[in-house]
Parts: C-alpha cells; sequence; structure tokens
C-alpha cells in the first residue's frame, strides 16, 4: 500500500468526481431543480412540529447467553 498521496489508476475518476466540490455536476440550473424536488418531497410529510420523513430500518433482537 503506497502513503505517497499519489491515486491509483483505477480510483483517478472517483477521485476527480470527490475532489471537485460540486463544481461541473450540472451547474446552478441543476443544483435548483434538485433543492425544489426535495422541498416537494419533505413538504408529502408534515407534522404538527415539522416535518417527519418515513424511515425502513432493521429491528434485531438479541437473546443472552
Amino acid at each position: 500500500m503506497s502513503t505517497t498521496g499519489r491515486v491509483q489508476p483505477h480510483n483517478e475518476r472517483p477521485a476527480a468526481v470527490w475532489s471537485s466540490s460540486g463544481a461541473n455536476r450540472g451547474g446552478e440550473a441543476r443544483r435548483a431543480e434538485l433543492r425544489r424536488d426535495f422541498i416537494v418531497f419533505q413538504d408529502g410529510f408534515p407534522t404538527e412540529l415539522g416535518i417527519r420523513v418515513p424511515r425502513e430500518y432493521p429491528l434485531i433482537i438479541g437473546a443472552g447467553h
């Protein structure tokens, strides 16, 4: 394993996306579209206290030894 900071060839593309800080990912119009869609999604789950988006999660019940 190299610790020189060089990105291995098979990781160059993901590293470029990760390092782009959101630049060149569809621009301002795409950001505005995603923001609008997120707000519309959240608005579908109103409660008296704000927003509550239902989530699924595993329930694991263990038994002691």
